[in-house]
C-alpha cells in the first residue's frame, strides 16, 4: 500500500455509500444547502481567555474570515504595476486559494536547460505573504504542441523523452518542497496522449512516483476534461485506474468545469458520483462558461454559476472549486465576474454573497462562565472581536475539519485591534480628489500611496494623499486625472502595514466601487429646422445662461458663431444652443464643453463634451413642400385625408420619417381625397410623397400626435 493508501481506502467506503444512496434528481438540488451545512460545518468549542489567563465573559463576535474549502482562481500577475495590484485585490476580496498556470513546462523552460523561475517565484512571495496556498499547473501536459511541452521535447522519443520528463519533475518538485503543497503532475493523460505514445505509457504512472519521491507531503493530482460535461467519465476513470494499478501515488482527481451555457449543469452531479466511485477526492479546476460564444445573459451567466458552485459545494466528493479567469478577456470569453473595464457583472455579486455571506458563520454571544462558545460553522479561519468597553481586539482562531468536536484555544495575549472599515467614498465636485471615509481615526496616509489604487479602463496615478484637515476618518487621495462622466471606477488597496492610529491594520479593498457624479452628456442632434443644436444631458444643470463662452460648435471645418443658450422648454435636462447662421441638412456639424461653468444638482461639475452631433435636417426635397397639397386633420391620430387641389392623377403615397426612411407605402386610385389608416404610426413628423408612375409630383409635411 502507498503512502496514502489508509487515507484512500476510508474515503473509498465514504463516497461509496454516498454514491449507491444518490441518484441525482431536482430534489437533490434542493435539499444541497442541509447537505452543505452537514459536511461544510462542525462542532466547535472556543476556550476564550483575557491576557491574564482568566476565562473572557464579555460580549464576543465570531466571524468565518476564511474558508477551509478552497474556492480558487488563476493568478495571473507577475509584476508590482496598478494592473497586478488591482488583481491582487479582487483576489483577496473574492477567492482563498491560487493556480500558477506559470507552472507550464513551457513557460519555465522555454530553450533546454534555461529555466525561469522568476514568474512562479513572485506568485509564491505573494501567496505566502497573504497566506495562500498554490496549486501548479502542471508538471506535464502530454500533448505535441508548444504551448503544452516545450518546442525542444517535440522532435525527441524514447529514453531521451522520458529522460527529460523525469528531469523536468524531479528538478521542480524538490525545488518548491514544502513550499508548493498540490501539483497537476499530469493534465489531460486520456485526451492528450502523444506523450505516452512517444515515450512509452509508463510515464503516467512513474511521473506521480518521482513527484512523491521529491514531496513526499504535497498532493498530487491528474487533470483532465469532459468528465463533468459530455461523455469521456468513462475512458478518464479506466486511464486513471490503471496508473493507480501501477502505482502512482494520486492524492486527487482534478475535473475541468470547462462548461458550455448551463443547459448541462443537470448532468455534473451524477457524474461526480460516477467518478468518486475511484476513491479519489475530486476538485473541480479551470471553470468557466460559453458566455459570449452562446450569447448567455448576465443573469442567466449569474444563476449558472450559483448553481455550479451549490452542486459542488454540496457534492461529499468535492474539496475545491476552482475558476479559470475572473476578469475579461478570460480562456472563454465574458466568463470573467468583471468586464473588460474592470466593472463587476451580477456574477461578482453572486460568488460574493455565496462564499462570504450565506455560506459564512457569524455569532454574537456570550461565553459561559468558564469562557467557552460552544457552535457550529464551517470550516476555515475565524476571527473572534471582543466588543466590550472602548478597545475593540480580535484574535484568530482556526476551526478546521480535523479539529472537528474539539476544543480550541484563543487567548486575547494574541489579540491585535479591530481593522479599520471603508464606511463609503466620494469625490469633489471637479473628479480630482477622491475621498475614503472610514469608522476610525487613520494614520497619516503617504507613506502607503503605492498600495491604493484607482482603476478604469487604465490606472489613475494618485500625486499624494492625505488626511483630511478636519476629520482624521477621512483620506484624501489627490488624482492626476479628473474621473469622467459615464466610466466606472473601482479604488483598490493591497494590505501592508498603514491603517488607524490605535494599531488596527487595514485590510484588503478589493475593487469598491466608486460613486462617479459626474454628470455628462447623452446625446445631441439639430432641431428639425437646423435653427438649433439640442444637447440632452444625464441630470438637470445650474443656469446655463452664463455659460455661452465654454461652447464650440464645429461645423464643417470651421466653427460657427453662436447667439444664445438656454433650456429647451417643458425639459429641465436639454440645452439648446443656438447659431447666428441656421444649419443645412449636408452640414458635419460637432458640439464641444469646457467643464467649469455648469454643475449638477448635486455640485458637481459637468464633463467635458465633444460630440457628433446627429443632423437630423430633412433633405432639400422634403423640404420642397407642395401648398396646393395638404393632410388634415394635422396634427393627425389614426387617420389623415389627403387632398391635392393640384393634381390631377396620384397612383401611390410613400410615406417616410423626417429622416427619409420609408415606413408605409400605399397604392391608390385618385378620384376624390383619400382617407388612410395611419394609427399605426407612433408620434412623429412624416412627409407624404404624392408619386404618379414612380415620379413624386407632390409632398405633403404632417405630424402625428
Amino acid at each position: 500500500m502507498n503512502k496514502k493508501g489508509t487515507e484512500k481506502v476510508k474515503s473509498t467506503v465514504i463516497i461509496c455509500l454516498i454514491s449507491t444512496c444518490s441518484i441525482y434528481s431536482q430534489s437533490w438540488y434542493e435539499t444541497a444547502e442541509q447537505r452543505i451545512d452537514t459536511i461544510r460545518k462542525g462542532d466547535f468549542t472556543l476556550l476564550i481567555t483575557d491576557t491574564l489567563g482568566n476565562p473572557f465573559t464579555d460580549s464576543v463576535y465570531i466571524s468565518l474570515k476564511k474558508h477551509e474549502f478552497p474556492w480558487g482562481n488563476v493568478i495571473d500577475f507577475f509584476d508590482s504595476s496598478s494592473l497586478s495590484k488591482w488583481k491582487q485585490a479582487v483576489l483577496l476580496k473574492y477567492y482563498n486559494y491560487g493556480v500558477v498556470e506559470e507552472f507550464k513546462w513551457p513557460y519555465m523552460e522555454g530553450a533546454q536547460g534555461s529555466v525561469d523561475y522568476s514568474n512562479v517565484d513572485f506568485v509564491y512571495n505573494w501567496a505566502e505573504k497573504v497566506g495562500w496556498e498554490l496549486r501548479a499547473h502542471t508538471l506535464i501536459w502530454g500533448g505535441d504542441a508548444t504551448w503544452q511541452m516545450p518546442s525542444w521535447t517535440l522532435n525527441m522519443e524514447g529514453q531521451e523523452l522520458y529522460d527529460a520528463c523525469e528531469t523536468r519533475i524531479r528538478r521542480e518538485v524538490s525545488r518548491y518542497k514544502g513550499t508548493i503543497k498540490e501539483y497537476d503532475v499530469i493534465n489531460e493523460p486520456y485526451h492528450e496522449d502523444w506523450l505516452a505514445d512517444n515515450a512509452g505509457s509508463s510515464i503516467n504512472w512513474d511521473a506521480f512516483i518521482w513527484a512523491d519521491q521529491e514531496d513526499p507531503d504535497a498532493r498530487l493530482f491528474v487533470n483532465d476534461f469532459n468528465v463533468i460535461i459530455w461523455g469521456a467519465g468513462y475512458e478518464v476513470k479506466s486511464i486513471i485506474q490503471s496508473m493507480l494499478n501501477n502505482g502512482a501515488p494520486i492524492d486527487g482527481i482534478g475535473v475541468q468545469g470547462h462548461m458550455e451555457d448551463g443547459s448541462k449543469m443537470d448532468e455534473v452531479k451524477e457524474k461526480l458520483d460516477y467518478i468518486a466511485e475511484l476513491g479519489l477526492p475530486i476538485k473541480v479546476t479551470e471553470f468557466d462558461m460559453k458566455i459570449d460564444e452562446k450569447g448567455v445573459s448576465v443573469q442567466s451567466m449569474a444563476n449558472s454559476y450559483a448553481k455550479m458552485m451549490r452542486i459542488c459545494f454540496s457534492h461529499p466528493a468535492v474539496e475545491g472549486f476552482i475558476w479559470w479567469g475572473y476578469c475579461d478577456p478570460c480562456y472563454r470569453n465574458g466568463s470573467g465576474i468583471f468586464s473588460e473595464d474592470r466593472s463587476p457583472k451580477i456574477a461578482a455579486d453572486t460568488v460574493y454573497h455565496l462564499i462570504h455571506e450565506k455560506w459564512s458563520t457569524k455569532i454574537k454571544t456570550l461565553p459561559e462562565a468558564d469562557g467557552r462558545v460552544q457552535f457550529h460553522g464551517f470550516y476555515g479561519d475565524y476571527e473572534i472581536y471582543t466588543i466590550s468597553g472602548d478597545n475593540n481586539m480580535v484574535v484568530q482562531a482556526s476551526c478546521l475539519k480535523a479539529d472537528d468536536g474539539q476544543e480550541i484555544a484563543a487567548s486575547l495575549v494574541d489579540a491585535v485591534p479591530e481593522a479599520p472599515e471603508l464606511l463609503k467614498t466620494d469625490h469633489n465636485p471637479d473628479g480630482t480628489v477622491l475621498y475614503l471615509y472610514f469608522d476610525k481615526e487613520m494614520k497619516d496616509p503617504i507613506s502607503c500611496i503605492s498600495d491604493f489604487v484607482v482603476y478604469t479602463t487604465k490606472s489613475i496615478n494618485i500625486d499624494s494623499a492625505l488626511l483630511d484637515a478636519e476629520d482624521n476618518k477621512i483620506v484624501e487621495l489627490y488624482l492626476a486625472s479628473c474621473i469622467n462622466y459615464g466610466k466606472y471606477y473601482s479604488i483598490s488597496y493591497i494590505p501592508g502595514s498603514w491603517g488607524s492610529t490605535d494599531g488596527g491594520l487595514l485590510e484588503v479593498i478589493g475593487a469598491e466601487t466608486i460613486d462617479n457624479k459626474i454628470p455628462g452628456c447623452i446625446g445631441t442632434q439639430t432641431t428639425v429646422e437646423g435653427d438649433a443644436i439640442e444637447i440632452s444631458l444625464s441630470e438637470p444643470v445650474s443656469d446655463p445662461s452664463a455659460s455661452l463662452a465654454d461652447w464650440k460648435l464645429k461645423v464643417g471645418t470651421s466653427y460657427a458663431d453662436l447667439s444664445g443658450i438656454g433650456y429647451k422648454p417643458g425639459y429641465d435636462s436639454v440645452l439648446v444652443i443656438t447659431p447666428v447662421n441656421p444649419l443645412t441638412a449636408d452640414n458635419s456639424v460637432r458640439v464641444y464643453y469646457n467643464r467649469g461653468t455648469l454643475t449638477g444638482a448635486g455640485g458637481y461639475l459637468l464633463d467635458n463634451i465633444s460630440q457628433r452631433v446627429d443632423n437630423i435636417i430633412p433633405s432639400a426635397i422634403i423640404n420642397d413642400i407642395d401648398k396646393s397639397a395638404r393632410g388634415y386633420p394635422n396634427p393627425f391620430k389614426d387617420e389623415l385625408i389627403v387632398e391635392c387641389s393640384g393634381c390631377e392623377y396620384y397612383d401611390e403615397i410613400l410615406i417616410t420619417d423626417i429622416l427619409g426612411r420609408e415606413v408605409e407605402h400605399l397604392a391608390v386610385s385618385k378620384k376624390d381625397d383619400v382617407v388612410i389608416d395611419v394609427g399605426v404610426l407612433e408620434k412623429g413628423i412624416y412627409i407624404l410623397h404624392l408619386k404618379k408612375d414612380g415620379i413624386i409630383i407632390s409632398n405633403i409635411k404632417v405630424l402625428k400626435e
